[in-house]
Formats: C-alpha cells, sequence, structure tokens
C-alpha cells in the first residue's frame, strides 16, 4: 500500500491508461482437508480462494497472512465441469463469473454473489479472466448435512443469491483457510462450526439484500469494496472501477458526500481495524501491518500516527 500522496498520483503514472489491458496473473490456494476421524456433523473437505489483481494477497503470501502452501492448484473456476461430492458454497468478492448448470441453466455472477450447489450436481463456472477478481470457496458434508439437521437454510443460496459485499463473510472465509492450513488436530470441529456461521450469516446478508434492494449509491458500494478490502493493497483507481465510475468523477462525489478523499477513508478504516488488534494483546506491529497491507512497520507507525496522532506504541499503552 502506498501513502496518499502517491496514490493521488496513479492516474498519471499507471502505464496502461489509454491502453489495453492484459489479464492479471492469477492465484490459486487450496488447502484439502483429510476425512474426520470421528462421525462430526459438519466436515470440511476443502477451502480454498483464487484471486488475480484487485485483493490478490501481497507479497506472496495467502489472503490469512499465513504460509498456505497451493495443494493441487487446479482451477475450479476455469470452465470445465466439475461433480459436487459435497456442498459447495462459493463468494464472489470482485469480478464476474458465469455458472452453467448440468440442466442448461445459465446464472451470472458478480461482486457480492453466493453460489451454493449441493451435493452429485454438475456445473461449469467460468470467471472473467480479462479483469481483477477475487472468489473463495468452501466444500463441505458430514451427517447433519445429510440428514439436514443443520444449514437447512442453504436451500435459500441456491444456485446464485445476490448479497451486498460484506467483509465479515471475506474474514470468516480467511479463518477457514487458515483454520484448514493449521492441521491442528481440532481443526475439523473448528472448521464445521464455522461452516454454520458461515451459511447463517450468507443467509442473512441476502435477506438484507432484498430488503434493501436498490437503496445503495456508488459511495455506499465503495465502502464495501473498502471494508472487504482492509487486508490487501487495493489502490482509488481500482475502487472506482469497482464502483462503476471513472476515477475523477469518483474522487469527487466521495469528498463531496464523506468530507475526505477516498484514500484517506480508506486508511482511517483500516486503523480503525488495526486497533482492534493492538488493544487485543502484545501482536507485533510488524505482523500487524502485514496483516492490513503496509509496507512495513514503519510505514503502518507513521499512517497510524497521520490518522490518530499517537504512535501506535503509546496508544496500545493506554488502551490495555
Amino acid at each position: 500500500m502506498t501513502d496518499g500522496p502517491a496514490d493521488e498520483r496513479n492516474n498519471a503514472n499507471d502505464p496502461g491508461r489509454g491502453q489495453a489491458r492484459s489479464a492479471p496473473p492469477s492465484r490459486v490456494y487450496r488447502v484439502a482437508l483429510p476425512p474426520a476421524a470421528e462421525p462430526l456433523g459438519v466436515t470440511c473437505s476443502v477451502v480454498g480462494m483464487e484471486s488475480a489483481g484487485l485483493g490478490a494477497p501481497q507479497r506472496g503470501g495467502s489472503p490469512t497472512r499465513v504460509r498456505v502452501q497451493p495443494d493441487q492448484p487446479v482451477s475450479q473456476f476455469d470452465g470445465t465441469q466439475h461433480l459436487t461430492g459435497d456442498w459447495f458454497l462459493a463468494y464472489m468478492v470482485t469480478g464476474s463469473a458465469m455458472l452453467r448448470l448440468d440442466d442448461g441453466g445459465e446464472h451470472p455472477i458478480q461482486q457480492g454473489s453466493v453460489i451454493s450447489l449441493p451435493p452429485d450436481s454438475r456445473y461449469r463456472i467460468t470467471l472473467d479472466r480479462s479483469r481483477s477478481y477475487c472468489i473463495y470457496y468452501v466444500t463441505f458434508g458430514g451427517q447433519s448435512m445429510r440428514e439436514r439437521r443443520v444449514c437447512t437454510a442453504i436451500d435459500e443460496l441456491y444456485p446464485v443469491a445476490q448479497t451486498e459485499l460484506c467483509r465479515d463473510v471475506v474474514v470468516m472465509y480467511r479463518q477457514l483457510l487458515a483454520i484448514g492450513a493449521s492441521k491442528t488436530g481440532d481443526a475439523q470441529r473448528e472448521l464445521g462450526a464455522s461452516i454454520v456461521l458461515l451459511v447463517a450469516k450468507l443467509v442473512n446478508r441476502v435477506h438484507e439484500r432484498r430488503k434493501s434492494a436498490g437503496a445503495r449509491t456508488p459511495v455506499d458500494r465503495a465502502k464495501a469494496i473498502m471494508a472487504a478490502h482492509l487486508f490487501d493493497q487495493v489502490s482509488v483507481d481500482e475502487i472506482a472501477r469497482e464502483a462503476g465510475l471513472p476515477t475523477s468523477t469518483f474522487r469527487r462525489i466521495f469528498r463531496a458526500e464523506v468530507g475526505i478523499a477516498p484514500y484517506q477513508y480508506f486508511l482511517q478504516r483500516k486503523i480503525d481495524a488495526a486497533k482492534t488488534d493492538l488493544g487485543a494483546g502484545n501482536t507485533p506491529l510488524r505482523a500487524i501491518a502485514e496483516k492490513f497491507g503496509f509496507a512495513d512497520q514503519y510505514h503502518f507507525s507513521r499512517v497510524f500516527a497521520r490518522v490518530t496522532g499517537v504512535r501506535p506504541t503509546q496508544w496500545r499503552r493506554t488502551h490495555q
């Protein structure tokens, strides 16, 4: 992430401005879980994410800020046919795609889309790889899913349901990746409980979206994009593009409605979120800086002091 003044120069320094954009390089993360050693209500088989450009992990790290090694990094979204062995639940953070089912149905996927498919579904999902994208997914089954004693609300999400972009959902998928990568003895139990909560969160978000359809402005969408990418390095140009506005127009209407420039608002939201980590324990500043997409702890400290008026070490001493 760069400081505000550098971001303000993005337009002049963008080498692709006025030229055809090449497809951004993709990253594929996939964690396959071994079968549960004991019968569990909900068991996870695979959790993963694919991204390119906006929202892609920085400096080669995984989106969970742990070092997940790609396990058989074959894309789930390359347009080839797949057959679900378990429930399949995906969330589109950025970009667009098309879902094609075996019955001939076609369903467009966009930012905030939830894709839910039951076992034994034949499907193809084709990402639009000409632009930035980020999509998370998890597959799961278990005794409770077979008997439909939990997660019955998942039927409301089939095959594609639309939500507003939700940071909480992104965080929950990141946590699934982190738990799966930990390979601890309790991983399956933690994953099962987290998946039940994830389904409930997504269903609630779909309900909220249906109640407030059409009420959101480009600035609202931009705020949601920023909230979903607090852990990433994202430029104002990218946010404007996802909000559907030219950068200059986006800057103008955002400042008029919010009172500050969009990049400064984004930094404030990052610092507000970082305060939770600062106050919760003794996490090193270096780790917090990396988690929230800063270049290093010194960059994080400078931005924190500019936003709050005090250094992060001082803030921590007075809030613990």
